[in-house]
């Protein structure tokens, strides 16, 4: 049986990688290979199908080094992206509105267990629907 590498995302550290696999484990689609052109300066650009692919977007930061006489690109864990001005926009603005929420008193009370949390919600519940008798 030849073999194939296959993308596998599963892995704890967030990284993303490749796990070789049989021929009849192979899904159509799963392993992208295309050539690019170094240009000057040494630049790369990844190709749209395969950025789209790994989920990667503008300003994510991949790692790149040599392995094996191979250029292996790895891109950084999700937890370390930077935001672009649109998502930081809405993220100060939704962080505001809950610094207003709070400043105005509009919190939840809070329990120092599940047991207590589950109880003050089935009194609420109770108040909330009539009793049959």
């Amino acid at each position: 049986m030849s073999m194939r590498w296959k993308l596998d995302r599963s892995r704890q550290d967030g990284y993303a990688w490749f796990v070789e696999v049989g021929v009849s484990d192979f899904h159509k689609g799963t392993v992208m290979a295309t050539f690019v052109k170094i240009q000057r300066r040494g630049q790369v650009t990844i190709p749209t199908r395969l950025r789209a692919q790994l989920g990667l977007t503008d300003g994510d930061v991949v790692e790149a080094r040599a392995h094996r006489g191979r250029i292996v690109l790895t891109p950084k864990p999700l937890a370390t992206r930077e935001y672009t001005s649109d998502q930081r926009r809405v993220i100060d603005a939704r962080l505001a509105k809950a610094e207003a929420d709070v400043k105005a008193g509009r919190v939840s009370k809070a329990y120092s267990n599940h047991s207590e949390f589950t109880a003050d919600l089935h009194n609420a519940a109770a108040k909330l629907v009539p009793q049959k008798d």
